[in-house]
């Protein structure tokens, strides 16, 4: 559009303009700083608890046969 005035909203890449629908959006907001508490805090729980597993004992493997060297064999 050429010097014509395009809405702020186009601009913005399809926010809405502001009306009764914007209500929510600080609600939502003002929730999403404990939700992000609470999946941190179970994150550090996961790795506490990933961490307190125990290593596996090292097994003896047993011997493999030699493998010959033929083309055929790769």
């Amino acid at each position: 559009m050429l010097g014509g005035v395009v809405p702020a909203h186009e601009v913005l890449g399809g926010c809405p303009p502001s009306g009764p629908g914007q209500a929510a959006a600080p609600a939502d907001l003002t929730a999403r700083p404990g939700a992000l508490d609470a999946e941190s805090e179970n994150l550090r729980i996961t790795r506490k608890t990933l961490l307190d597993i125990p290593a596996p004992a090292p097994t003896d493997e047993p011997a493999r046969p030699d493998v010959p060297d033929h083309p055929a064999y790769q």
